[in-house]
């Protein structure tokens, strides 16, 4: 699957790149003062594309941390 926005690459959508990274998880061996997970919210640009292109619903799942969904 190309990168969203990346037309060279055989997305549909052309436009800047949109790139997110919902929950990193850090290894038990991480310094000192870093936390073992960080989470980010989408940014509202992600947002309104995922609300345009997929709908509320897949949105509404995202919110909830659900990834997989039938």
């Amino acid at each position: 699957m190309p990168l969203l926005g990346d037309v060279k690459h055989g997305s549909r959508f052309p436009g800047p790149y949109l790139l997110h990274a919902w929950r990193l998880s850090l290894p038990d061996d991480r310094p000192a003062g870093v936390p073992a997970e960080v989470v980010a919210p989408l940014p509202d640009r992600m947002r309104e594309f995922i609300r345009e292109n997929y709908g509320v619903d897949t949105l509404a799942h995202l919110d909830r941390g659900d990834l997989y969904w039938a």
